[in-house]
């Protein structure tokens, strides 16, 4: 009996285990959570950064502080899933070869499974390379099987220290490829073109040679544990897209940061206080505007776009061919649109400027999505409603109020989605609390109406004013001489008392 005990507590200290998460964005996004349920008594850390190179890792002195970070946390395993952006970066600028060689790829790997080694002598690391993507997102003129026997490659044909062992996954998700032939994974297991969603994830933790080679866990993860993803608008353009910065000129998203000064309309210009969404690596599908001046903007269709209807913002869903939208280099002018597209990109990102509005490729857009792809107001009565636009703007108030008027937030934080932890939350109250399913004249239930028109709508007038309050010198002028002299004449009369 004894000697059974002490077998069955062996059994659960071997499934207890430390397991580190390490590499780019299929292990950032995969959390902590969904491998510590399928590795039922394990601890996991994820340190992996979105967008990184093998090469970034190999360096001794980045990886080093990232595992710093981990402080008391001491691995016995490690998913190391790196390699791919080389692969990724390179064949979305049409390129058919990998940014570098595989043997070099493979070289920076295996010195990033050294200083694992090095750092924890007794650690058993884990390589899968990637799935099949679920869109064939490359160049006609490029030969997709070879690509991926490439990436495959840089985890097959090279030596690795006998603490790493390599388990193949490309074709889990249900994709193939062979010399004639290539089929893409199954779109239901991913959350974009090449990122698995949860379900993805839990496909991959269930797989027996992953889980056996992580530390033998169960790799059971039940539907009831599994966390539901946030179905999250995109409010996002691609990281190609440009914005004009004062004192440096024309800039991409992917290189704009907080407190650059970006143009919002003729001569004015606004610091970027926040993103509401950024994310380098994940790849969206956007719409493509062209305008009759040969002007395009890619943007996602719940973003909004301004329009030559008195100011209004619309999401970009609605816009329809011969509609003016609002072009901006010396002044401000009507440009009619000639041609509306779906079209793929890499990046999301939406700059936050105090307006709540910027100009993205010289076009006038709002730093906001709306709520609905169909409407772009709330009609709460006969004659009586109210943009998203404005909703938007009064809801980021006092993320805003820290950010840019107290000037009281150095960094920002953003969740796995890349989106800002204000913004996620605030979406995340919407989705749950509120109805905003809408019948042909963007009306909605009776308990949402009553719940904007008694609620919402006060607090946010209420925050209206008092930005209006901060940003009007005349009026803290008025306020502080008012102080002033109202506290000379208390004084005054505290004298004669």
């Amino acid at each position: 009996m004894l000697k059974f005990v002490t077998w069955l507590w062996l059994a659960q200290c071997a499934v207890a285990t430390n397991i580190l998460i390490i590499g780019d964005s299929w292990g950032s996004f995969a959390g902590e959570k969904l491998l510590e349920d399928a590795c039922d008594g394990s601890v996991v850390r994820n340190i992996a950064v979105g967008g990184t190179r093998a090469r970034r890792w190999a360096e001794e002195r980045y990886t080093n502080r990232r595992l710093r970070s981990l402080r008391n946390f001491v691995p016995d395993y490690a998913w190391l899933t790196i390699g791919g952006n080389e692969f990724v970066f390179s064949l979305l600028d049409d390129q058919c070869e990998p940014e570098e060689d595989p043997e070099i790829i493979a070289r920076n790997v295996r010195k990033i499974a050294d200083l694992l080694i090095e750092r924890y002598p007794n650690i058993k690391i884990v390589t899968t390379g990637y799935g099949l993507p679920r869109d064939n997102f490359i160049d006609e003129s490029c030969d997709g099987s070879t690509i991926f026997a490439e990436l495959q490659s840089v985890f097959t044909d090279y030596d690795y220290p006998s603490a790493v062992t390599f388990v193949p996954i490309e074709a889990l998700f249900g994709g193939s490829y062979n010399e004639t032939s290539l089929i893409m994974s199954d779109r239901s297991l991913f959350r974009d073109f090449i990122h698995l969603n949860n379900e993805g994830y839990n496909v991959f933790f269930s797989h027996e040679p992953f889980v056996e080679a992580i530390g033998g866990c169960d790799g059971d993860i039940d539907d009831d544990e599994m966390e539901e993803e946030p179905n999250f608008p995109n409010f996002c353009f691609p990281g190609s897209a440009t914005v004009e910065v004062k004192e440096k000129g024309i800039v991409t998203m992917e290189s704009l940061s907080i407190g650059d000064l970006i143009k919002v309309g003729p001569d004015q210009f606004e610091p970027v206080y926040s993103f509401g969404h950024l994310d380098p690596t994940t790849f969206g599908e956007f719409l493509e505007v062209q305008t009759e001046t040969g002007d395009t903007i890619q943007l996602s269709e719940h973003h909004m776009i301004e329009t030559d209807k008195d100011g209004n913002f619309v999401p970009a869903s609605m816009l329809q061919i011969n509609e003016s939208v609002i072009f901006v280099n010396n002044k401000a002018q009507n440009s009619l649109v000639k041609s509306i597209n779906k079209i793929k990109y890499h990046g999301l990102y939406a700059p936050f400027t105090p307006s709540g509005k910027l100009l993205v490729n010289g076009i006038s857009v709002s730093s906001f999505i709306s709520l609905s792809n169909q409407f772009s107001h709330i009609r709460l009565a006969p004659g009586i409603s109210i943009s998203f636009q404005w909703l938007a703007h009064s809801f980021e108030f006092p993320h805003r109020l820290i950010c840019y008027h107290l000037s009281g937030v150095s960094g920002e934080s953003y969740d796995v989605n890349g989106i800002s932890t204000w913004a996620s939350h605030g979406i995340m109250i919407v989705n749950k609390v509120f109805n905003f399913e809408t019948d042909r004249n963007g009306s909605m239930n009776w308990m949402t109406k009553i719940i904007i028109a008694f609620f919402i709508l006060p607090l946010f007038v209420i925050f209206t004013c008092i930005e209006t309050y901060i940003q009007s010198p005349f009026l803290l002028t008025i306020s502080g001489l008012t102080m002033y002299f109202l506290g000379k004449l208390n004084k005054t009369k505290n004298i004669s008392a």
